[in-house]
């Protein structure tokens, strides 16, 4: 098994209540915090990314080098990965309640939009917190078709799930897994047998009226996205349209890159859970040793994370904006030290090992 628990402290059920106990007082420490100056912070994020975006197609249009135009697709992608952890946060609702925040930071006001729209984000988000790391209920679960736990059965397709994870993250067609939830709750969900896909369902209908609503709100986000990249700036380069397309192609790559391998990593590898938990208790304790977290030491790569890098806290009270996340990771850590509880924090190398290492395990029929 891949570390399966059923989510208890200790045989001591006052140490679990005692530990829910401080875990609720360290939120309610951090939420009474939130005020303004998350707002400036995040507004702060969003201007180095809106600004990355306009250097970035800049160059990638007018460079005359190899070099600028590198730079130019790089700084485009720190735009593409860092807009959509910062709406994912947005989405969430962390400032939502914040005296007169601009709408634009409003979880259903905003226009601010990425590759997945809200709609389609909310069916699957929203279930996989509820639910994380719980076979065929958690809809991240497997990330439609991986297999990371004897819990998921086996087919003769797991066998290639190293090399097409290598394939489709970072190898030439580097970050296309990232896009999985899309078609996954707007496609694949349709189309593909149940057994094949091992995460939780996302409809409880599978008719044409069900099918045609996730499909629209799939092109809803991901249409202009697609339009805007790949054929209006292109369009836009003219004659250099080969140039400007290659360029947003592997900022596209290289932000999706970064951003699957993140996603992944928070999940795979960490115990498995066989039984829905029976108190907010037993919640915390799942929520916490099913997640890990990224060592991010770098102020810039915490921008581009927007803080996603703190997954156990982003999970323990997902309605924290970012910069609260990392400020109560501490805190939270030596909780769990104290009551025995499983917190994981490591770098980028040790979490990409630890998903490799873990897809390789369940390749196979026996393990």
């Amino acid at each position: 098994m891949n570390g399966k628990r059923n989510g208890a402290v200790s045989d001591d059920h006052r140490d679990l209540e005692a530990f829910a106990r401080e875990v609720d007082a360290l939120i309610e420490k951090y939420k009474s915090k939130i005020g303004h100056e998350d707002v400036d912070f995040i507004e702060r994020c969003f201007d180095y990314c809106d600004k990355s975006e306009i250097v970035g197609r800049l160059l990638i249009h007018f460079s005359l080098d190899p070099f600028t135009w590198l730079l130019g697709s790089t700084l485009l992608a720190y735009h593409m990965g860092s807009r959509g952890a910062l709406m994912h946060m947005v989405h969430h609702g962390a400032y939502d309640n914040i005296p007169n925040v601009p709408s634009r930071f409003v979880s259903e006001k905003t226009k601010y939009n990425s590759a997945i729209a809200r709609p389609l984000w909310k069916v699957f988000h929203v279930r996989h917190h509820a639910y994380s790391n719980q076979p065929e209920k958690d809809p991240d679960w497997g990330y439609g078709l991986l297999r990371w736990s004897g819990e998921t059965k086996w087919y003769p397709f797991h066998l290639f799930q190293v090399p097409g994870m290598v394939l489709t993250t970072i190898g030439p067609f580097g970050g296309i897994m990232g896009w999985y939830a899309v078609f996954q709750s707007g496609f694949m969900e349709f189309f593909v047998p149940k057994g094949l896909i091992s995460a939780g369902r996302f409809y409880d209908k599978h008719d044409w009226e069900t099918f045609k609503k996730s499909f629209a709100w799939m092109m809803e986000g991901l249409g202009p996205y697609l339009a805007k990249n790949f054929l209006i700036y292109p369009a836009l380069g003219g004659i250099f349209w080969p140039k400007v397309l290659l360029g947003n192609t592997l900022a596209h790559f290289m932000a999706g890159t970064v951003a699957w391998l993140h996603t992944v990593s928070a999940h795979i590898g960490q115990p498995v859970f066989e039984k829905k938990p029976g108190s907010r208790a037993e919640w915390y304790v799942q929520q916490i040793e099913g997640t890990a977290n990224l060592k991010v030491e770098s102020e810039i790569m915490r921008i581009f994370t927007a803080g996603n890098h703190q997954q156990i806290e982003h999970h323990v009270y997902s309605k924290f904006p970012v910069s609260r996340l990392w400020e109560m990771a501490p805190e939270l850590e030596a909780l769990c030290k104290k009551y025995g509880v499983r917190y994981t924090s490591e770098s980028w190398a040790q979490r990409t090992k630890k998903v490799f290492k873990t897809l390789l395990k369940y390749s196979f029929p026996v393990s």
